[in-house]
């Protein structure tokens, strides 16, 4: 169970990072490119799928539309 509660503690952080970093980075930054590859390589996880469907309403309007549009549309 604790290791359960860190593994998601760190997975809300993260996704608490990408986000700050799609707000603050230029859109033609390259840093924007390792954001999306990384949520890309991240999103194979099923614990990023459980805590983006708990928390998505907590981050950026425009992170989460980024998301749904570029990183989890099948």
């Amino acid at each position: 169970e604790t290791d359960e509660y860190r593994a998601t503690a760190h997975m809300m952080r993260y996704l608490v990072n990408m986000d700050w970093m799609y707000r603050e980075l230029p859109t033609d930054s390259p840093e924007r490119n390792y954001l999306q590859q990384s949520l890309i390589a991240n999103s194979a996880n099923p614990l990023f799928l459980r805590v983006w469907a708990d928390q998505k309403t907590w981050f950026s309007p425009a992170f989460v539309e980024m998301v749904e549009k570029e990183i989890l549309a099948d």
